[in-house]
């Protein structure tokens, strides 16, 4: 059974009304003949009980077939008939375009304020799903089964889709389907015919009620949030040592000597079975916290941290002149004891900061 390429057709939610034809052998939609005068178009029939059909292309309504007062069909039900178009419809776009991308939505919800219904997260991502069918088929027999579409390759069932209206893909069917090992997606009649003016187009991704099999999809930002969670779980039950480092900076203000002020920067790692699974960096005095990393946020970890440093300096910046001189490393706050003396001494005369000739060369020191 195919369907003739025709001009494609127009089609409103919840019209009720049959829309496809069978002409020739092929499974047609009417619209095809929209131009074409009464008396001119062929001799159709019903595409489930084979009964001749009258094409009704007027301008006032949707483009249907009308069976015979007396006839007795499942396609004079308006839920069959929707049903059947939706069917067709979807297997009309598939074979003209050959592709058929899904629309996944994550899985985790999004917080909602107490007393709130939970409400999933809004975020989507657009994949592919079994390219490279070279048939699609409606109806046809699968073992004991008839889908609603199959996808095949060279003869072969490669995927099958269900088209739901009010009924929903029963488990002994997906049982079945299962054993058979035949992926399979349930989608709405409402995403098949289009939420706006327009019905589905193969060009666009197709939303999916349900996927078998499949592994849910969760968005980066949830997978961060996630992965931040068993990071706090972690250092929480943490057993391992902490570790301090610091460094010195100095800062010299443009008002005159009593601007000088000394600052120590310090990080604690946290460890955990060999593993460091936390960074804090923090500013004396007050030990106030400039940042904190986790393991999920070790990439960069050096390079985080002295960014973070660079940009607490310059929000020490007050007045213009001032400037940090932090001539030492991190280095490790339990190792020798150490001395830095300030390198720099205000010069009266041109009152300013100047570099002390013998300082020029000082770096990190231990003392002796």
């Amino acid at each position: 059974m195919t369907e003739h390429p025709g001009p494609t057709p127009v089609l409103r939610w919840h019209d009720g009304m049959l829309q496809w034809v069978r002409h020739a052998g092929q499974i047609v939609n009417v619209s095809r003949w929209a131009d074409t005068p009464p008396g001119a178009r062929p001799s159709t029939t019903c595409p489930v009980c084979e009964q001749p059909v009258v094409l009704k292309l007027g301008r006032r309504r949707s483009h249907h077939a009308a069976h015979r007062a007396d006839d007795a069909c499942p396609a004079t039900h308006p839920e069959t008939a929707d049903h059947i178009n939706a069917k067709f419809h979807l297997a009309f776009e598939l074979r003209r375009v050959g592709a058929l991308s899904l629309l996944d939505q994550c899985a985790e919800p999004t917080p909602t304020p107490p007393r709130y219904p939970p409400q999933g997260c809004a975020q989507t991502r657009v994949r592919p799903w079994h390219p490279g069918w070279d048939e699609v088929v409606v109806e046809e027999r699968l073992g004991t089964l008839r889908p609603d579409l199959q996808l095949r390759r060279e003869g072969q069932t490669v995927a099958a889709i269900e088209v739901l209206y009010s009924h929903a893909v029963s488990e002994d069917k997906a049982a079945a389907l299962a054993v058979l090992g035949v992926p399979w997606i349930e989608v709405s009649t409402r995403d098949v015919f289009g939420r706006t003016a327009a019905p589905w187009k193969a060009e666009e991704p197709l939303a999916v009620l349900r996927e078998t099999p499949k592994a849910p999809w969760v968005c980066g930002a949830h997978l961060a949030e996630e992965a931040q969670r068993q990071a706090r779980a972690r250092i929480a039950t943490a057993s391992g040592p902490v570790r301090h480092t610091l460094r010195v900076a100095d800062c010299y203000g443009s008002h005159g000597p009593e601007g000088r002020r000394r600052y120590i920067y310090w990080t604690s790692e946290t460890w955990d079975a060999g593993e460091v699974v936390q960074v804090r960096l923090l500013r004396d005095p007050g030990a106030v916290l400039i940042c904190e990393l986790a393991s999920a946020d070790f990439d960069l970890r050096d390079e985080r941290v002295e960014a973070e440093f660079a940009r607490d300096l310059q929000a020490r910046v007050r007045t213009k002149g001032t400037f940090f001189d932090s001539p030492m490393p991190w280095v490790d706050a339990d190792g020798p004891p150490w001395d830095l003396p300030m390198r720099y001494a205000w010069c009266a005369e041109s009152a300013k900061w100047v570099l002390r000739t013998k300082d020029e060369g000082l770096r990190w020191e231990e003392r002796k």
